[in-house]
């Protein structure tokens, strides 16, 4: 079976060849399904004391971190492929190629020199660090008006792939456990791609293609 990396790069050249545009910038974090919530937090959480800390919930299988680009799936479950469709290449376009995905980089790497400057080393301290920051009030506040939109996008972007490599089981396996809302914000995509074609949807919705 072909690992995660070797699959990112075959999907990176057919992504650039049918819409001019791939993830150049965001790095992908694989790691064993035991560990990979606790590094993705470590990585979170650098240059601070608080390395025990687990800032993913349990039930989440992947994650994206704005702030530096990097995208940290587990690396060894049935749907990690589809995962990393939605974390790499899903949240990774986004952030790079569109206005709203650039400005929440450009808060994500504020926070991130927040909490290295904070020199934090108690959870209170973190807490107290989050009520207070008016950076992550702003990076929370865009969440809650934006998410439903985004994982959409992302969940679009993880069909797309599939329907390229003839995986669209393996999508539907996904999505079984996915919020209805994400899922329907996605169907919206689909049948908006199917009809006005894939980069005239993904201009529509703020990517700047090459």
């Amino acid at each position: 079976m072909k690992n995660v990396h070797t699959i990112k790069d075959e999907v990176s050249k057919i992504l650039q060849e049918k819409i001019g545009i791939t993830p150049v910038k965001t790095s992908l974090h694989a790691y064993p399904s035991k560990t990979w919530a606790q590094k993705a937090s470590q990585h979170l959480l650098r240059g601070t004391s608080l390395k025990g800390v687990n800032l993913i919930p349990n039930q989440v299988r992947g994650t994206y971190h704005e702030g530096d680009f990097s995208a940290f799936i587990p690396e060894d479950l049935e749907d990690s492929v589809q995962i990393m469709y939605h974390e790499y290449f899903g949240h990774g376009l986004q952030t790079e190629y569109t206005p709203l995905g650039s400005y929440i980089h450009t808060l994500g790497a504020k926070w991130d020199k927040e909490l290295e400057e904070a020199n934090i080393s108690t959870n209170d301290m973190l807490l107290n660090l989050m009520l207070n920051s008016q950076t992550y009030a702003k990076i929370r506040a865009i969440d809650e008006k934006t998410v439903t939109n985004c994982e959409g996008l992302a969940l679009w972007t993880g069909w797309y792939i599939s329907s390229l490599r003839g995986e669209d089981k393996d999508f539907e396996d996904l999505v079984s456990y996915v919020p209805e809302p994400h899922v329907e914000a996605c169907v919206d995509l689909i049948r908006y791609s199917k009809k006005y074609g894939t980069k005239k949807m993904l201009e529509d919705h703020g990517y700047k293609l090459e």
